[in-house]
């Protein structure tokens, strides 16, 4: 019985958490003021809020982690609540930042997602999400700085 050790757990909440702390630190290596939301029961509908000169953002985390690519109904109607409203009561984006399987991170438009051109879509492949978001770096420069 002694000396054998479980493996870490891995669940959807945990595996979410490391990246968004993750995310939370490689965007203040930039200068961003970053504040990670806290979780609740409820859920919440974002989890970075994220400030710059130039940039406030309101940013959700999603990790995909097999094959299919970003699911869209992984969009909770809080999220799709939030991200609209935050819109229309800054002028400020709100992103979905995904996690591809690599390690890759890409950052996508939520009014793109929620009432824009993929609206309607099931799914958004990984080839798509590398062709059409940009990645961090991207987003860094294009937005953040």
């Amino acid at each position: 019985m002694g000396g054998m050790k479980l493996p870490p757990k891995t669940d959807n909440r945990s595996v979410g958490g490391r990246f968004e702390q993750e995310l939370a630190e490689r965007l203040s290596s930039y200068g961003a003021w970053v504040h990670v939301l806290q979780q609740n029961k409820a859920g919440q509908p974002a989890d970075l809020i994220v400030a710059t000169r130039k940039c406030l953002a309101l940013i959700d985390c999603k990790v995909i982690s097999g094959p299919g690519g970003f699911r869209m109904s992984r969009i909770e109607e809080n999220q799709r609540y939030a991200m609209t409203r935050f819109l229309e009561r800054t002028g400020r984006r709100g992103w979905f930042a995904l996690k591809l399987p690599d390690g890759e991170i890409y950052f996508a438009f939520a009014n793109n997602l929620i009432n824009g051109i993929y609206k309607d879509a099931k799914s958004i492949s990984e080839e798509e999400i590398r062709k059409n978001f940009p990645t961090l770096s991207e987003f860094v420069r294009w937005y953040l700085l």
